[in-house]
């Protein structure tokens, strides 16, 4: 029960990671909004280290924990609070990469609790994963494209651009020219890809699954019609 609510608090935390690299990449905060926000990141930091540390430490054996490590490094680099440190050196394109890895964070965690919640309709849990992709790729490809791009104006140029490549193969009026950019083109056309092929193969095993469980029906009838 203590686990449960531990995850809610994380999943909490995480939405707030996204909601927050959200608004900051489309409405850029004042410096002293931005100051607040590194103070609640060294929090946020803090909690998300303790937990890292917790798991890790409660694997139990030496493989357990190497296990554990190659699944959640991600963890470990996004909850590392050099925030400000990178801003005080006026790393830009380094501050925008550790941000969007704190927001990967965010949505791997919702992605494990709905792989691990069976109870819910798996084909919301994928509607769900393709609209957290649809989302933070385009976010990626406005924080990096943003004035360097000239066919990227405002976001809204960056959501058509990852909407028309998530579900067909783009238009061509908007397209990457940083290799960040790409890199999003390139996840994003890779989760298109193996999302509707899940979906798809979810489907038909659905569909298997009814059609057998009739013709089980249909001979348990049929039995029940010969003994009368």
């Amino acid at each position: 029960m203590k686990k449960k609510y531990w995850d809610i608090f994380i999943l909490f935390l995480s939405l707030y990671v996204i909601v927050e690299l959200a608004i900051e990449i489309i409405y850029p905060f004042s410096q002293k909004t931005i100051d607040l926000i590194n103070t609640l990141d060294l929090f946020i930091c803090a909690i998300f280290l303790g937990d890292f540390f917790y798991f890790l430490y409660a694997a139990k054996g030496k493989e357990a924990r190497v296990e554990y490590l190659k699944h959640h490094w991600i963890d470990f680099v996004a909850s590392i609070p050099f925030m400000s440190f990178l801003r005080a050196f006026r790393l830009v394109r380094v501050v925008r990469i550790v941000r969007l890895l704190r927001g990967v964070k965010g949505i791997i965690h919702i992605l494990r609790l709905l792989g691990t919640n069976r109870i819910q309709n798996i084909m919301i849990s994928y509607f769900l994963i393709l609209v957290l992709v649809l989302f933070y790729c385009s976010l990626a490809f406005y924080s990096f494209e943003l004035g360097v791009n000239p066919n990227v104006h405002c976001y809204f140029d960056a959501f058509w651009w990852a909407f028309v490549s998530l579900t067909t193969i783009g238009y061509g009026d908007i397209f990457p020219v940083t290799v960040e950019g790409r890199v999003a083109a390139m996840v994003l056309a890779l989760a298109g890809i193996g999302l509707f092929s899940l979906i798809t193969a979810q489907l038909a095993t659905y569909f298997i699954k009814v059609q057998k469980q009739e013709q089980c029906d249909k001979k348990n009838d049929n039995g029940k019609h010969v003994e009368s």
